[in-house]
């Protein structure tokens, strides 16, 4: 029915792209490397020197200075990329402060996090690390353009992917060690970091960005959750919102309408009824699934332990240096506190590209997905047997995850337009069977409306 990412806004899109094009010209790079270098001699009080080049990533614009006696990065979001550019820069430094006092993590010293420049806007000055690379650079073929999404290597030795897998792993079990009783952004107030505020998720950045979906739909900026149902029915509502409100390449038949529109319900229904949080665990006595294949392992405490999760979390984001080891661990941004349910998957990068954008599929991407979980789960139980993890481990969530179907729910709770194509392929037999409840009785109107809106 559904094989890949669904469609954005494309006029959004468009428009999107060509205000981002009008702000970040030659000119404007020029002058915030001047303000980057000003913001670095006043808070060293010594003279700097811009480096060269400047890199431009995803979201994150990073320019190279140095001092007599330092080697700094400066970190600024992209105009037009980064729709909450003041509480993206607020979190991610709040969460890498954390996690640096925390853990034995390696993460950059920060030195200064300033959201009140009145032309540079927000940014983070932090230490530059020497490295020979990425975690990416041993895992994919080298030389190829970095515009095309990396790939494994055809011919990748497992060896090879153990030793890199077992590297992120350890730093990702230590990051999973913390806890919080609430879900949201962690944010600083007096040296004080704590959960204060709302997730700013990958998912709410695409939607403003590439969907045209309103802010009032999104969760209130002073907003966090108590329970892990919670969350899950917000990130259900924002699935519904995005088949409500954009406007345009979303609906393209009333076959097409009816699915997505039935799919979402049934979603929102589930997560009402704090049925989400269960599937896959030993818990779910609810779903298809899990009356004939039970799972062994019991959920995680559903109001009291949640863990750091980052939502584009992956390989690129681990520095190497020159022993081969982890130099740092960067870059946290959709970085937030959510239910510990998704730190219990097995991690989505094992193939460094995501599913939904796989060349020939999901399916086939999770047929290759399954050929190299082994490894990956291997690198985890190298963790768990140096750090003397206790049971149930880490490996044994992660392993069934992928076998009831756990992993496919935690990942389209997280992805509007990677929902259809997850639900239908993964999810729907598992849930319901041949069950179908009438989630549309006194609805049906809202298929013509929606049928109207797209026309």
């Amino acid at each position: 029915m559904y094989e890949d990412r669904q469609d954005f806004n494309n006029d959004v899109w468009d428009a999107n792209d060509l205000a981002h094009e009008a702000a970040e010209t030659k000119e404007f790079l020029a002058a915030v490397v001047k303000l980057a270098v000003d913001a670095v001699q006043r808070r060293l009080n010594e003279p700097a020197i811009y480096v060269k080049p400047i890199q431009i990533g995803g979201f994150n614009i990073h320019i190279r200075i140095k001092s007599v006696g330092s080697d700094l990065i400066v970190r600024l979001p992209r105009p037009h990329y980064v729709q909450f550019p003041n509480e993206k820069m607020e979190y991610e430094a709040a969460t890498a402060m954390v996690i640096r006092e925390a853990t034995p993590v390696p993460i950059p010293r920060q030195l200064e996090y300033n959201n009140k420049h009145p032309t540079l806007g927000p940014f983070i000055i932090m230490d530059y690390i020497e490295n020979k690379g990425d975690m990416v650079n041993i895992l994919t073929i080298p030389g190829l353009d970095p515009a095309i999404p990396p790939v494994l290597k055809p011919d990748i030795s497992d060896a090879t992917l153990l030793g890199a897998y077992s590297k992120i792993a350890s730093c990702l079990f230590h990051i999973s060690t913390l806890k919080f009783s609430q879900i949201g952004s962690l944010s600083e107030v007096n040296s004080s970091y704590s959960v204060r505020n709302r997730p700013i998720t990958q998912n709410m950045n695409v939607m403003m960005q590439l969907g045209g979906i309103p802010e009032e739909v999104l969760p209130p900026p002073n907003k966090t959750y108590t329970t892990a149902n919670d969350w899950y029915v917000m990130l259900s509502e924002m699935h519904l919102s995005q088949l409500l409100f954009q406007h345009n390449d979303t609906i393209f038949s009333t076959e097409d309408c009816l699915n997505k529109y039935v799919s979402r319900q049934l979603f929102r229904n589930l997560a009402s009824e704090g049925k989400l949080s269960t599937f896959g665990f030993s818990d779910d006595t609810w779903s298809a699934q899990g009356l004939h294949n039970r799972a062994t392992l019991p959920a995680p405490d559903r109001s009291t332990d949640f863990r750091i999760w980052c939502d584009d979390r992956r390989p690129v984001n681990f520095l190497v240096g020159k022993d081969g080891d982890v130099a740092a661990c960067v870059d946290f941004e959709f970085a937030y506190v959510a239910p510990t349910q998704f730190t219990l998957d097995p991690p989505w990068w094992l193939l460094l590209e995501q599913p939904e954008m796989w060349a020939d599929g999901m399916k086939c991407w999770s047929n290759v997905f399954e050929s190299r979980m082994p490894v990956g789960l291997a690198a985890v139980r190298q963790v768990e047997k140096r750090l003397n993890c206790s049971f149930p481990l880490p490996s044994q969530y992660m392993q069934e995850s992928w076998l009831t179907g756990r992993f496919w729910l935690t990942y389209a709770a997280r992805k509007s337009w990677a929902f259809d194509a997850i639900y239908w392929n993964f999810l729907d037999e598992r849930f319901l069977a041949n069950v179908r409840p009438d989630c549309l009785s006194g609805e049906r109107a809202s298929i013509g409306s929606l049928l109207d809106n797209e026309n």
